[in-house]
């Protein structure tokens, strides 16, 4: 078997760079509309400190509500499986290929998120990224690492309300990390529970998109 070559052996992703807090930060104001998907035994509105997330506060420090641009990313981003980890079980017949829990999915709601004013969020979706010395294995790596520069990033002196970036599980689409700093500048409307009738065809779009095959 032939050795690997440098690049095909992956490398973690470097801490913040000593100089990040006299860097200039890619700003972008953020405006529209974002969704989450929460578990409705905690609020719609919701800042959490369980260090367990990609830019949770590494000693809880400060807490994290997270966000998608639609409700599609923020499904896949909260809801599907990690790869490989119900590989083995076959969900359907009909060509389903991505197996969630039933009542994994009916412990869940939806929320619209409302900026009540312009989010400063730091922009990690492209030129952003070599702006502060990183690249894609920020967005997509280990979270340790990431934890330690969501931490440098909501300590500079610029105060950003949060981190806008392409979502790991689908990077069409934008999620946005928002800091509890940023609590008074958005309105979360819960939409009910993802089971709910209403949200029947919503929930049917979402499983299509993903190939999403539903466990009892």
């Amino acid at each position: 078997m032939a050795r690997p070559e440098p690049d095909d052996i992956p490398s973690p992703h470097p801490d913040p760079p000593p100089d990040l807090l006299q860097r200039t930060l890619p700003i972008t104001d953020y405006s529209s509309e974002l969704y989450r998907i929460h578990r409705l035994k905690h609020a719609a509105k919701f800042f959490g400190r369980s260090r367990t997330h990609r830019w949770d506060a590494p000693h809880g420090e400060y807490g994290v509500m997270y966000t998608g641009g639609t409700p599609f990313v923020s499904f896949a981003e909260t809801l599907l499986p990690a790869p490989g980890t119900l590989a083995r079980i076959t969900v359907s017949a009909t060509g389903a290929t991505v197996p969630v829990s039933g009542s994994m999915v009916a412990s869940h709601g939806l929320a619209r998120v409302t900026p009540v004013e312009p989010l400063r969020c730091v922009d990690l979706r492209g030129p952003g990224l070599a702006r502060v010395g990183a690249d894609g294995r920020l967005t997509t790596g280990s979270h340790l690492v990431a934890q330690r520069w969501s931490l440098a990033l909501w300590a500079h002196p610029s105060a950003p309300d949060g981190i806008l970036y392409r979502s790991r599980r689908d990077p069409d689409d934008t999620a946005l990390a928002i800091f509890d700093r940023a609590g008074g500048k958005t309105r979360v409307d819960p939409l009910g529970g993802l089971k709910e009738p209403r949200h029947r065809e919503l929930l049917a779009r979402i499983y299509e998109r993903y190939g999403v095959g539903e466990l009892p």
